[in-house]
């Protein structure tokens, strides 16, 4: 998605807002494209700014959203918490918390958020796909194989390579390499810009399995993605502020 051209839109839709509401909206997408595009002390201003609009569960889940893409998952863990102590309790921020309840390792909490967010959603006859991938790794990484494999494969009929690509972590964990190497392979198949994890996990089981030749190749590859990642990254900051 393009964020500059989210906060083009939103420049324009600020002069045509005529309720708090209005306001509340399009502040929050303002928020979250600059907080996509890494441009955190604009995020930050504009959550500020939304909270003359906005009521606290929802400016307190944005703080958290923030803290999140920074990487302070303890910081994000108490912004979500506000806004649950001000009522909001939905999908999004269980998903949110359940996800920094995982990388700080409190697993149960995590679980405890995913399985809400799950709950929900099997009364609705859908399935949310980050949650359903959350609930995969928290199984990982508690050892429950059996709930592992139920979550991966649900995931197949979502999205393949992310399917191939969380099987392969797993067979890894288990200690099967090669079958951890040919799921990796298949998941890089599966999608025709594969992700910069699936191929550094793809080069780490080449290397392990004695591939010392292909994995330099795979090393390349993924050097070259990171270095376009970083190449857009830092065009992106080069550009004006549209703030």
């Amino acid at each position: 998605r393009d964020y500059s051209k989210v906060i083009e839109a939103t420049e324009v839709a600020l002069n045509k807002c005529k309720s708090k509401s209005d306001y509340e909206t399009v502040m929050s997408y303002r928020a979250k494209a600059f907080i996509h595009q890494e441009k955190w002390q604009e995020a930050e201003q504009e959550i500020q700014k939304l909270k003359e609009y906005a009521p606290p569960r929802n400016v307190y889940y944005l703080e958290g959203f923030l803290n999140r893409k920074q990487r302070k998952n303890q910081d994000a863990i108490n912004s979500y918490l506000e806004s649950r102590r001000n009522g909001r309790d939905d999908e999004a921020l269980n998903r949110e918390l359940g996800q920094c309840y995982f990388f700080v390792g409190d697993y149960e909490k995590a679980n405890d958020c995913v399985q809400k967010v799950l709950r929900r959603q099997q009364d609705r006859k859908r399935v949310n796909f980050y949650a359903l991938d959350l609930q995969a790794q928290i199984a990982i990484a508690l050892g429950d194989e059996n709930l592992a494999e139920k979550s991966i494969d649900q995931l197949r009929d979502i999205d393949e390579a992310a399917y191939y690509y969380r099987k392969s972590r797993f067979e890894f964990l288990l200690g099967d390499k090669y079958v951890a190497e040919q799921d990796a392979e298949k998941a890089k198949i599966s999608n025709n810009n594969p992700r910069f994890q699936t191929l550094a996990h793809l080069t780490l089981c080449k290397i392990v399995n004695g591939k010392v030749d292909e994995a330099a190749y795979r090393d390349w590859e993924t050097d070259r993605k990171s270095t376009r990642l970083n190449s857009s990254h830092s065009a992106k900051s080069r550009m004006p502020s549209s703030a």
